[in-house]
């Protein structure tokens, strides 16, 4: 990255974090950023991306298909926003992007945010809606579970659970700049952690699922910024699930911030997202998953 895109990113992030710091209401904070970015994203999102809204199995959500669209392969995303922020419309940028690269649908989720729901609400609303689908008749092989920042905690300890059902899961998740550890969260996650803690011990696995047990989940792609705080949990996720025989593609971008994947701007967010679809379409792409023999 230029030190002029990192300095834009790094300017953009500032914006939205005065816009949460200008008052301790919750409810008012949404609105003030969610101002900014849709204002921000309103002419990055293309023409030729169509969005529907719709109910995944008791789960506001919206699809975000591209016109690469597959009748099959389903992108299942979750959102960051410090687990009080952040909402599907927010998010359609980046998803708009990671359908065209995945060659996937996009199923984007409005999870559940605190203080109104608390742990372990999102995890609950990423089980409902893959459920959905699959109740629906989407093969598990050919969905992903892709989560940003504190996003991607929900969807891992969804994975986990799944496992723990004796459940199908997705056939891979993918974390962007991955929240994973709450038990000494930065200043900025400090408020959004304890809101959506609630009584919950920081050292949860569910709270915390740098900590779970990562045998048998399903291939996993984790991406991290070597400028994020959050980067040293992803690298210790990386390094436990590789030692419990997961398939794991571990990336650190040198110099880059917390969700730089973002920024449409800067040319490593582009990269970045690129190489996310490339590992989704390895892996809940035609080439990767079985056929089921005829009946």
């Amino acid at each position: 990255m230029s030190s002029t895109e990192l300095r834009h990113a790094i300017e953009l992030e500032d914006e939205v974090r005065r816009a949460i710091e200008a008052t301790d209401d919750v409810a008012v904070a949404r609105q003030h950023v969610r101002a900014v970015v849709l204002e921000r994203n309103a002419k990055r999102v293309p023409d030729d991306i169509e969005v529907e809204v719709v109910d995944a199995g008791g789960v506001g959500a919206e699809w975000v298909v591209s016109p690469l669209d597959p009748e099959r392969r389903v992108v299942v995303f979750v959102h960051g926003g410090g687990f009080t922020l952040g909402s599907a419309a927010e998010s359609r940028e980046l998803t708009a992007r990671l359908a065209r690269a995945s060659q996937a649908r996009v199923l984007a989720l409005d999870i559940r945010l605190a203080p109104e729901a608390r742990f372990p609400a999102p995890i609950d609303d990423v089980l409902a809606a893959f459920r959905w689908l699959v109740a629906d008749g989407a093969d598990p092989r050919e969905i992903a579970l892709v989560g940003e920042s504190t996003g991607a905690a929900a969807v891992l300890a969804a994975a986990v659970a799944l496992r723990d059902a004796g459940e199908a899961g997705p056939g891979a998740v993918a974390l962007l700049s991955p929240v994973l550890d709450l038990r000494a969260p930065d200043q900025d996650l400090a408020r959004g952690a304890e809101l959506y803690r609630g009584d919950a011990p920081a050292d949860d696995p569910r709270v915390s699922p740098v900590l779970a047990d990562l045998d048998g989940l399903p291939p996993l792609f984790v991406q991290a910024g070597t400028a994020d705080t959050a980067a040293a949990a992803a690298a210790e996720l990386a390094r436990r699930a590789e030692e419990a025989g997961v398939v794991v593609v571990h990336q650190e971008w040198e110099g880059m911030i917390h969700r730089w994947q973002t920024h449409p701007h800067v040319y490593d967010a582009t990269r970045a997202v690129h190489q996310v679809g490339d590992f989704l379409l390895r892996r809940i792409g035609p080439g990767y998953v079985p056929v089921q023999p005829a009946a």
